[in-house]
């Protein structure tokens, strides 16, 4: 079986954006690098509780949440993680959500990057490369209050 503990999957998010939409750019990133993923080496698990029903598709994958102070620190470790070998990344920047609820998804290509406002970033590969692009981030915890009225407490 293989060892999970080898890989490492760390989302990064912007502590400046909605609290409400990190948690939709999170969810949205993680399937986007789950879809990216090999289905052998993400992990995945079903459960089975006391009743006999079945729990689907849980990732048995770590995965460690992050907080960015903006969206330039998040434009950087996307380049960092670019030029790594055998990592993989998506991003979410706020005209996604924008262009998306337009039903214009692809107009998001045409800013430079220099222009995106990034939301998070979600990286995966092997955990010992993983940390070492993400050391200068600090885990989300209560004293991370993302902007807006949602609160989320993560340990």
């Amino acid at each position: 079986m293989k060892n999970y503990n080898d890989v490492l999957v760390v989302i990064v998010l912007n502590a400046n954006e909605p609290g409400d939409e990190l948690i939709t750019a999170a969810a949205k990133m993680a399937a986007g690098l789950i879809h990216r993923l090999n289905p052998q080496n993400a992990g995945f698990i079903d459960f089975v509780d006391g009743d006999g029903m079945i729990h689907h598709r849980v990732s048995s994958l770590p995965i460690q949440i992050k907080a960015a102070e903006g969206s330039e620190s998040i434009r950087q470790l996307r380049r960092a993680a670019l030029r790594t070998h055998g990592v993989l990344t998506t991003d979410f920047v706020r005209s996604m959500d924008e262009n998306i609820i337009r039903g214009t998804p692809y107009e998001t290509a045409l800013p430079h990057d220099s222009q995106l406002e990034y939301r998070g970033l979600c990286l995966a590969g092997r955990t010992d490369v993983i940390e070492d692009l993400t050391r200068q981030f600090r885990s989300w915890t209560r004293a991370v209050q993302p902007r807006g009225s949602l609160v989320v407490n993560w340990p």
